[in-house]
């Protein structure tokens, strides 16, 4: 069965998408800005064979079969129309075949991409892979001459747009998915106004599994200048599982989950590598990054603006308009994007932690039996905070694609960096629309297991500090509808393994309706609650969502931050399944404010004109993230979510992946 991902981007790149893409099946992206479509510049076809409805079926006659490779055939059919009919079944799309096995109440339906010309009369011809516990594939290798198939269709493919003007566009398939992506590529080409450049990019197992290389070939005679095609192959003989018929006998042999997984990691460093870069030159295109003054990149929408920097894939300014009609600046910061990596000691403002958001015990994790220390940079050295001294949030991203509303930030970060184990490729994207904020992240483990969990670490201040009341957060309202329970901490905040329950009225308790962020500064329990000598929060709060049916995510937010004073409210939605509040204090006024937020004391020369910082308690971070400190407790179940490899094996489940919108509106 084959799989078609498909998008075309015009001036919003969600970029991290490919990688799923490229390893599902089969992508395809492209810039186009005036879209033609393709059948408008074909002439009309004789009779098709297939009626548009999967209602009705009909039976085809196979006429030939040949073995193509080792588990691949070409099966031939004639057409019910005659000689002369066509199938009509557009480029990419697929017939579905059906058979009912001995003793079955159901039939067996099974997609398949014709493979033939589309305009060649009284055939259709399928490229069959047979799969060892393949119902319906060992059936289409049981065909002969003669024998009958019942089929229905077509089902829709890809509505393929040509391009009157030069555009570059990428393919990428994965084994089987050649099919779809084979005949996209072949309409397209045929199509003399369609000025695309394809580019295919192949990974397969090994040399033996490469079919249609005639075909491929052929179309790169034929369209030099618009067609290439790159084989990516895990293995060198192709031979290494001959003989053994099933799954079973191959993970027996030790062979199975090694072969997979080399596959995977070729697909996995196809997409980190080659993929996403080439797709980010593309959207760039004529969107050529360009700078500010001070060194940031604006990207903006309806009612929105922000401000990014490489250093941190960082946030720098977000404006927003508040209910008295001035526009504020919620979100720490400094005013140039020189200032952010000489000053080492910021509270990692607005950026990327990682490789591993939060604290790890003792720096110590294991995996698969190697116990592995990571850099040691937090409580005098008896934890690591937010992946080491060197975290991706203290480094330098590479700006890959940026656009009027979207900016695209790219790391590699290598094999044994602040002590983690493999070398991790990560994307993340920002994209603004009419008054919301959307955030995609992406890692790649390219070459060993390794553990990845991130996060945003953004500080609001929703009433920009302009609050003439208060300097402080403390008024904010925070709702956590799902924060029922969180992981016991230590002095030190690091989980003890214990989950505690949010009490109804508690400090904790923020699930049963909105309350300020000081509603319990005066009581006694909340004393210690985030750390030793500590008052105020810095906690991890379960997103307890197991109860909800059918949960989209992008639904219904985790979290809802308001002010009383600007009327400002920001929305969280995330599929992340916890969140990490933090209430700035450890904040102690040396962190100045940016002239955005009324830099000096006094806006005249009246008075005396002294910097502004940030107070103790001036700011509330909600960080979205998977459980802290997941990795070193088992019983908990995270691993799935935090530790990511470059394969398919047990543990290997990549990529890493978080999405997160925040959608900000007035509340009068």
């Amino acid at each position: 069965m084959a799989t078609t991902f498909a998008r075309t981007f015009r001036a919003r790149p969600y970029l991290t998408s490919a990688a799923f893409a490229s390893v599902a099946g089969a992508a395809y992206y492209s810039t186009t800005q005036r879209p033609v479509l393709l059948d408008s510049a074909q002439n009309a076809t004789p009779t098709f064979s297939f009626p548009k409805t999967m209602l009705f079926s009909q039976q085809l006659t196979v006429t030939g079969v040949e073995q193509v490779n080792h588990d691949t055939k070409r099966i031939t059919f004639s057409l019910p129309g005659g000689k002369e009919a066509t199938t009509g079944v557009p480029a990419s799309a697929a017939i579905l075949t059906q058979h009912t096995p001995p003793n079955a109440w159901f039939p067996v339906l099974r997609p398949y991409t014709p493979i033939h010309d589309r305009s060649e009369p009284g055939i259709l011809q399928l490229l069959v892979k047979k799969y060892p516990s393949g119902v319906a594939s060992t059936y289409m290798h049981s065909l002969v001459p003669g024998s009958q198939l019942t089929v229905r269709g077509p089902i829709p493919g890809y509505d393929w747009q040509a391009s009157p003007t030069p555009r570059d566009v990428i393919f990428v398939a994965g084994g089987a998915g050649i099919t779809p992506i084979y005949s996209l590529a072949r309409e397209a080409l045929k199509d003399e106004q369609d000025k695309t450049r394809i580019q295919l990019l192949w990974g397969v197992n090994g040399e033996r599994d490469i079919v249609l290389r005639d075909e491929l070939a052929a179309l790169q005679e034929k369209y030099p200048e618009r067609f290439d095609v790159r084989y990516f192959i895990s293995s060198a003989d192709g031979e290494a599982d001959a003989g053994l018929a099933t799954p079973n006998e191959r993970r027996a042999k030790g062979r199975y989950s090694r072969r997979v997984s080399a596959m995977m990691t070729i697909l996995w460093k196809l997409a980190a590598f080659v993929l996403l870069p080439l797709l980010a030159a593309s959207v760039a295109g004529n969107n050529t990054p360009t700078v500010r003054p001070d060194g940031k990149y604006e990207i903006c929408s309806e009612g929105i603006r922000g401000y990014f920097i490489p250093y941190g894939a960082s946030l720098s300014n977000l404006f927003i308009h508040d209910i008295h009609g001035a526009e504020r600046d919620i979100v720490l910061g400094f005013d140039n994007a020189t200032t952010y990596s000489p000053s080492r000691l910021h509270p990692h403002l607005n950026g990327v932690p990682g490789r591993y958001a939060n604290r790890i015990k003792n720096g110590t994790f294991e995996i698969d039996g190697t116990t592995y220390q990571t850099d040691l940079n937090d409580n005098g050295g008896r934890d690591t905070l937010h992946g080491g001294r060197n975290g991706w949030d203290y480094r330098n991203w590479t700006v890959v694609a940026h656009t009027r509303d979207s900016i695209t930030f790219s790391l590699v970060d290598e094999d044994g960096e602040m002590g983690f184990p493999g070398q991790v490729v990560s994307y993340v994207t920002y994209t603004l629309t009419p008054s919301q904020w959307h955030i995609r992240m992406t890692a790649f483990a390219t070459t060993k297991k390794t553990p990845i969990m991130l996060s945003s670490h953004t500080y609001w201040n929703l009433d920009g500090f302009q609050n003439p009341h208060t300097p402080l957060a403390l008024d904010h309202t925070l709702h956590l509808p799902y924060a029922g329970f969180r992981p016991d901490v230590d002095n030190i905040l690091i989980p003890t393994g214990d989950i505690l329950s949010n009490k109804r009225y508690g400090v904790n308790e923020w699930w049963t309706a909105p309350k300020p962020l000081g509603a319990n500064f005066s009581a006694e329990e909340l004393r210690g609650n985030c750390g030793w000598n500590c008052t105020g929060y810095d906690n991890c709060y379960i997103l307890n969502r197991n109860h909800v049916e059918s949960l989209n995510w992008d639904a219904a937010p985790v979290a809802t931050l308001a002010s009383p004073w600007s009327g400002i409210q920001v929305e969280i939605y995330t599929e992340q399944e916890a969140v990490q509040i933090y209430t700035c204090n450890n904040m102690n006024g040396t962190l100045p404010l940016k002239s955005t937020q009324g830099f000096f004391s006094s806006p005249d020369d009246s008075g005396p004109r002294r910097p502004r910082t940030t107070p103790k308690y001036g700011c509330v971070v909600i960080e979205v993230e998977d459980w802290i400190d997941g990795i070193n407790h088992p019983e908990w179940g995270r691993q799935g979510r935090q530790i990511f490899g470059p394969g398919t094996g047990s543990g290997e489940q990549g990529p890493y992946v978080l999405e997160a919108r925040y959608e900000f509106s007035l509340q009068l």
